[in-house]
């Protein structure tokens, strides 16, 4: 009897040890997953053109906030590859806005071996985002242009996603939270005026100018000599 109880129990606990090998496998792979996600290293921040401040965050003017990415706290950088950028309003308070409208392959740039953005890489080749090469290799990605905020505290979220993770219709405008850095800063919106044809929404009315925005944009200008006339002054008295 000594040696059925035993044999039995040498069964049940093999039973055991293939359930629990099933349901290992179950979490490695949600592990797998979140390793996966979790080797998204690196962070973006905001600088000026120059990169004099790595991590500026408040600025005067909206044209002078470009992207800056590579290592955080001295860890490893961005992993090598695509990646696209935009900007949004703050994922605080309402659903996020998206800010950036100009065409998605206009939003590129590419991380090299050293974890940096050593490119600015459009699709097509041209676009309306500044760059500036530093000494050691890196680029700045001016992030104008983007509409003006729907934040009283003038705030805005700098994003960016490796280009194979971009997925439209899912995340935060095809933005997936565990596939993206993110970096808030604010700014001032003075508003030039970019050529019209970038902006799908754009009419050659407004040419890229909100409507009421008070931007002569100079269509439908005269471009001839000025006409002389006299001004009339009302006077208005009591």
């Amino acid at each position: 009897m000594q040696r059925i109880h035993v044999a039995a129990f040498a069964w049940l606990v093999a039973a055991m040890g293939c359930g629990s090998s099933e349901v290992g496998t179950a979490n490695e792979a949600t592990s797998s997953s979140e390793l996966a996600a979790r080797a998204f290293s690196g962070a973006i921040f905001t600088t000026y053109a120059t990169g004099s401040v790595v991590n500026a965050n408040i600025y005067d003017d909206c044209t002078e906030v470009y992207l800056n990415g590579g290592p955080a706290g001295g860890g490893p950088g961005l992993p090598e590859g695509d990646y696209y950028f935009m900007v949004t309003s703050p994922s605080s308070g309402p659903p996020s806005v998206q800010l950036s409208q100009d065409d998605l392959g206009l939003r590129k740039v590419h991380v090299g071996s050293s974890g940096k953005i050593d490119a600015y890489a459009p699709s097509p080749g041209s676009g309306l985002h500044g760059s500036q090469l530093q000494p050691d290799g890196s680029v700045r990605v001016q992030l104008w242009p983007f509409d003006e905020t729907p934040n009283p505290g003038n705030e805005y979220k700098a994003w960016l996603t490796p280009v194979s993770a971009y997925t439209p219709g899912e995340g935060t405008h095809g933005f997936l939270p565990r596939w993206s850095k993110t970096d808030n800063f604010k700014c001032v919106w003075k508003l030039p005026v970019p050529p019209c044809d970038q902006y799908p929404s754009c009419t050659p009315t407004d040419a890229g100018a909100p409507a009421d925005s008070g931007i002569d944009t100079g269509v439908g200008v005269d471009s001839g000599p000025p006409e002389i006339g006299i001004q009339i002054i009302p006077i208005w008295w009591t």
